[in-house]
């Protein structure tokens, strides 16, 4: 579920990069909230292995972060729309880098480059008149890094446990 969410962003913007309309937007913006939601649910669940009434309620605070940034959507270029998902990798990438021995500082180095990737992206419109090719494709390369290793980090955590299951 996680790869095809990760394969429909990338599709998602290449569409609406391509043809910006609406639909396209959404195209673009919904696959990476599920993907985020959806990561969320299966790291509380499977790997901090929390009931699901706490794996519900983090991703509704993932929400309702990104819910309360909407405001913000126009500073830094956007770039505040996108840092609940830093906060959720940094958060999430803590507690791995201290409670787990398998792919220990994998999130951690995820939530790094999440944070150049909104670097990248934030100072895109600056650079553009240096380098008329922009940093914006850096963002996008280095967001698709970050799912990789997100999905990483899961996959290892559930995968050395002895007759673990994906739930």
């Amino acid at each position: 579920m996680l790869i095809g969410l990760a394969a429909a962003t990338g599709i998602g913007s290449i569409l609406w990069h391509t043809y910006p309309t609406m639909l396209m937007l959404i195209l673009d913006i919904v696959p990476i909230l599920l993907f985020i939601m959806w990561f969320i649910w299966l790291y509380t669940r499977n790997v901090i292995r929390m009931r699901p009434l706490f794996a519900v309620a983090s991703v509704g605070a993932f929400l309702l972060l990104t819910f309360l940034a909407f405001p913000f959507a126009d500073v830094l270029h956007g770039a505040l729309l996108y840092a609940p998902g830093l906060v959720v990798t940094l958060v999430l990438g803590l507690f791995h880098a201290i409670e787990r021995t398998v792919a220990r500082f994998t999130l951690l180095a995820a939530a790094g480059v999440y944070l150049a990737a909104l670097l990248f992206r934030t100072i895109d419109n600056e650079v553009c008149s240096v380098l008329p090719i922009g940093t914006h494709f850096l963002w996008h390369l280095l967001i698709g890094f970050v799912t990789y290793l997100a999905m990483r980090s899961l996959i290892l955590s559930i995968t050395t446990r002895v007759g673990a299951r994906v739930r």
